[in-house]
Order: C-alpha cells, then sequence, then structure tokens
C-alpha cells in the first residue's frame, strides 16, 4: 500500500499528514502556482493492496471481487481527492500505472469503468485531472482519450527518441 490514500486505511495519522503538507505547501504558494494533488487509479491501487499478480489472475478467475475491489478504491480515493481539494489542490493527478499491463479487452470491460467514474467524481469537485499511465499505453489510447482528462501523460521514453525529440530530465523535453 504505498498511495497516500491507503494511509487512511493504516492510520489516520498518514492521511491527515498528507493533506496538512499540501495545505502548507498552498499556503507557501499562494496562488502563484499550481498545486497538484494525487490519487491512485483503480488498478494501481487495487494492484498495491491485492498485489499485481493476483490482480492479474483475479481478472480471470474472480471477475466480481476485482468489481468490488474497484468500487471500494473508488470510494476511497475520491474522499481523498475532496480532503485535497478543501485543502487547496488546483489539480488532481491520478497514477494508473497498472493499466499498462492489461489488454484492451479487461481495460475497456474493468478499467475504463471506475476510471471514468473517478475522472467525473474528480471534475464533481471542480479541478482539472491529469492521467498518468506509464508504460505501453497504445492498445488502450482510445479508452483513455474518451476520459475527459485535461492533461494525460502517456508518451515514453522510446517515443521521444523514434520522434527524434531530445530527452532533457531538467527541462522536460523539446523537438529538435
Amino acid at each position: 500500500m504505498r498511495s497516500a490514500a491507503s494511509g487512511e486505511a493504516k492510520g489516520q495519522s498518514d492521511y491527515a499528514g498528507g493533506i496538512k503538507a499540501l495545505a502548507l505547501e498552498r499556503e507557501r504558494l499562494g496562488r502563484e502556482k499550481w498545486v497538484e494533488g494525487w490519487i491512485e487509479g483503480p488498478c494501481a491501487e487495487a494492484a498495491d493492496l491485492r498485489g499485481i499478480n493476483n490482480l492479474m489472475l483475479d481478472f480471470f478467475d474472480e471477475p466480481r471481487f476485482v468489481r468490488d475491489l474497484f468500487e471500494f478504491v473508488l470510494e476511497l480515493e475520491l474522499r481523498f481527492a475532496r480532503a485535497q481539494v478543501a485543502a487547496g489542490a488546483d489539480c488532481i493527478g491520478i497514477g494508473d500505472a497498472a493499466a499498462s499491463l492489461v489488454g484492451p479487452e479487461i481495460y475497456e470491460e474493468f478499467v475504463w469503468p471506475y476510471e471514468s467514474r473517478m475522472v467525473a467524481g474528480v471534475h464533481a469537485l471542480g479541478v482539472p485531472v491529469r492521467l498518468h499511465i506509464c508504460g505501453n499505453t497504445r492498445k488502450i489510447l482510445g479508452g483513455i482519450g474518451r476520459l475527459g482528462c485535461e492533461i494525460v501523460d502517456w508518451i515514453r521514453r522510446q517515443e521521444f527518441v523514434r520522434r527524434g525529440w531530445r530527452w532533457d530530465r531538467s527541462k522536460f523535453c523539446w523537438e529538435t
């Protein structure tokens, strides 16, 4: 359980500490800079809670369990997002790296419906959404495009090289 949202399950102090840190950052920066909150997507948090290997098997062996787990994750993460927005987050990032490990059929049947509800839930809080799914997302890009996120991190370093772009971690990237 690596996400800050999981801290609530472990103890209120971890959860409250993350919210307090975000509020202090908002206070320190004022309104000059954007403060981004963060939650885990349904597949990533489920993998944290269940274990990635178990989750991948559960899609086939225990599909009802996966849906129940994703419902739990959705509720947990949206509560955490709500607290972050109340503390001053201008945007909520959703990290769902494990989603890049499933094929398009599993993504559409299991992951996309919950990511979609998560994005809608964050939008209902009045802030934009940044989706981050690292890994090879080519097979699920259509679904990602239908989520309605304002910002999507989708490109891999190999794509930069293929496109002839230079990679500079200190300055992001630029086209050559």
